[in-house]
């Protein structure tokens, strides 16, 4: 029986898409991975919402949040496609007056995100 224990506790810790009697802070929708600079979960939901609506609408689209955070620095994002057959994954840019770094910096309308200026000693 001592194995049968090990093997309920590896399956309830392990998964986390448990359904929705966990503590909140369990909860991993969308957004979930962004930084903290994008601000607290519903924040970040948002800000996911408002870049997969940016993906073209007449394909299927997901928002491939690991690629978010690898591209904040150069204001991009990939709208992943949910095509069954050769999926078509398309970058685009964060849109003008999001965050993309520490101290509010939010992508400007082409270029980098803006490096934070250093403060003076």
């Amino acid at each position: 029986s001592g194995s049968g224990d090990s093997v309920g506790e590896a399956s309830s810790n392990g998964e986390g898409k448990t359904s929705g009697n966990g503590a909140s802070s369990e909860y991993r929708g969308p957004g979930y991975t962004l930084p903290d600079f994008i601000g607290d979960s519903k924040q970040k939901k948002e800000y996911v919402m408002k870049l997969l609506q940016n993906c073209n609408s007449q394909n299927g689209f997901k928002v491939n949040e690991n690629d978010i955070n690898i591209n904040f620095k150069s204001c991009t994002y990939t709208c992943q496609g949910l095509q069954l057959f050769n999926p078509k994954n398309e970058v685009k840019r964060i849109p003008e007056g999001m965050t993309c770094g520490e101290k509010h910096m939010e992508c400007p309308k082409e270029g980098d995100c803006p490096t934070p200026p250093v403060p003076a000693c």
